[in-house]
This record gives C-alpha cells, sequence and structure tokens, in this order.
C-alpha cells in the first residue's frame, strides 16, 4: 500500500513538471493559418518576343505575315450587263429566235433581249427614264441611261410586232429606233437610240409567248 501511494506521488510530479506528458500522439501545437493572408496567383500569358532582326535589334511589334490582308482583284466582266442591281451574262445570237435560259442575247450591235424571268430581264419591268445602267462588251465598259419605255402588242396570228393591232415595229426595235406612224396621215417618224432592251410582258400564253414586249430604249452617256 506504501508501495502504490508512492508511485502515484511520483506520477503527479511529473505531470506537473511537464504538461506535455498527457498529449496522446505528442503533437506540437502551433498558430492556426491566416488565410487571408495567402497570396492570390493569377497566371499571365507569356509575353512573345518580338522578332530579332539581322543587325540584332528587335522589331517594334511581331506581326504574322499570314495576318496580312488578302487583296482581291476585281474582275471585269467580257459581256453582261448590270441593270436594277442585278448581273446578267450576255450571249452573242444571230437570230431572234434564240432565246438563253440562262444569259440575256445580243442581237447585232444595239439589240440586247431575253426571258423575263427573276434571273434574267424581269429586272427591267421597273426600267423609267433616268435611270443608269452598264453594258460590258468583250471587256469594254459601257454606261447607258434610260430614255424610253415602250410596250408594244405581239400579233399571235401574223408574229408582227404591233401598236394598236397596225404596223409592224420589230425590224426597228431591233436596231433601237423608236417608230412611230400617224395614224391619220401614215406619216413615219424615227428616233434612233443607242440600245434597245426587250422582254416578254402582258399575259404569259405558255412556250415563250406573251400577249406583249417591254422595250426599254436607252442612250450611252
Amino acid at each position: 500500500m506504501k508501495r502504490l501511494f508512492l508511485l502515484l506521488i511520483i506520477c503527479l510530479t511529473e505531470v506537473m513538471i511537464n504538461p506535455n506528458y498527457l498529449v496522446a500522439d505528442k503533437v506540437i501545437l502551433g498558430a492556426a493559418p491566416d488565410f487571408n493572408a495567402v497570396e492570390t496567383v493569377i497566371e499571365k500569358p507569356a509575353v512573345k518576343s518580338a522578332p530579332v532582326v539581322s543587325d540584332g535589334t528587335r522589331l517594334a511589334s511581331a506581326v504574322s505575315v499570314n495576318s496580312a490582308p488578302v487583296a482581291h482583284a476585281n474582275v471585269t466582266p467580257q459581256n453582261a450587263i448590270l441593270i436594277s442591281g442585278k448581273t446578267i451574262q450576255i450571249e452573242q445570237s444571230g437570230n431572234t429566235n434564240y432565246v438563253s435560259n440562262y444569259n440575256a442575247n445580243r442581237y447585232g450591235e444595239k439589240f440586247i433581249y431575253g426571258h423575263n424571268s427573276a434571273n434574267i430581264f424581269g429586272v427591267i419591268y421597273g426600267a423609267y427614264a433616268g435611270q443608269n445602267f452598264t453594258v460590258y462588251k468583250g471587256g469594254i465598259m459601257h454606261n447607258y441611261v434610260v430614255s424610253k419605255v415602250v410596250v408594244y402588242e405581239k400579233n399571235e396570228a401574223n408574229g408582227l410586232l404591233q401598236l394598236n393591232g397596225k404596223g409592224n415595229y420589230m425590224g426597228a426595235v431591233s436596231n433601237a429606233i423608236e417608230k412611230s406612224i400617224d395614224p391619220v396621215t401614215g406619216q413615219v417618224s424615227t428616233k434612233p437610240y443607242s440600245l434597245a432592251l426587250m422582254t416578254c410582258y402582258g399575259t404569259m400564253l405558255g412556250g415563250g409567248r406573251a400577249t406583249h414586249r417591254l422595250v426599254v430604249f436607252a442612250n450611252e452617256v
């Protein structure tokens, strides 16, 4: 009993001398980390050095060869008409009976005609006096201004281009000439222009036929 009491006294004395004696894993306590003091690191993109030229100096700024703007050459149309914001290719024709389904046709030097479809001469339905347009022939540009718009009848019985059921105006139109016949005296007067454009008009009869023809007379400027 005396020995047990003596052992207890010794243990209590050891604890008073060394307080860490009772820490199970002997962990050394320290100050908690201050997260407000932690530095925030933001990754910055690497700065590329300007290229060095042959004399050892650096250019003020590095420009990639591929970043240079590419120059696009303007291609001049060879044979086309530019009217009402549309470019229509032109085929030369030796016969006004031939009409291309894809392009306008030129007969001679002063007459261009074509279907009234949206991709060809349907655009001239809105033609008006004073309107400007351009025609390229062999890559050479010619500028025109509309002078007059005339609607002719196409006589299905005899194939003639007429006004008020009389006359034959096709020959004149194909030479860019406005022909007038006085209904009383029968006197014929003519007025030449630089160019005539023609397309179908009125009631469509099918097969490329129509009751009228729209003709635009224009002068070169």
